[in-house]
């Protein structure tokens, strides 16, 4: 059952830091297709649930995990923490790339839906981020 928690929490993560790396990408190159910010809007919802499963699952692993012997409950809540620790650094990571993706295009005076796209992954994933590293540093047992 745990494993199948923490597998989740890396899958939703996976495809949310995906989708907003190829929006970035997308939007940075001047794709008209990635630069829609209706599409955007749209497609952000879905990392948004993405970025909101992967958390319930964490909370899940984190209260199933309470329930463990001692033992085997801190060698779960290092599992954890060493996922959102992994995790957190990427989408913080994700953040600072959408933080050059704007200046890139404020530089090169594109189209204001681009710095409105960045805009919104850099303030979800530094958000997001910060949580993981904040459940990663409560997790932290050893």
């Amino acid at each position: 059952m745990l494993t199948f928690f923490i597998v989740m929490v890396i899958l939703s993560n996976t495809v949310g830091i995906l989708t907003c790396l190829i929006f970035l990408i997308g939007a940075g190159a001047g794709s008209r297709v990635f630069s829609d910010a209706d599409l955007h809007g749209r497609c952000h919802q879905q990392v948004g649930t993405c970025r909101s499963a992967s958390l319930l699952f964490s909370i899940f692993f984190w209260l199933i995990a309470s329930c463990l012997p001692t033992a085997e409950c801190l060698e779960r809540y290092i599992q954890l923490s060493d996922v959102t620790r992994i995790y957190g650094y990427i989408w913080v990571i994700v953040g600072f790339c959408a933080v050059i993706t704007s200046i890139i295009a404020n530089i090169k005076k594109k189209a204001k839906d681009v710095a409105i796209i960045a805009a919104k992954i850099k303030r979800s994933s530094f958000f997001i981020g910060f949580v993981f590293l904040l459940s990663a540093y409560i997790l932290n047992v050893r």
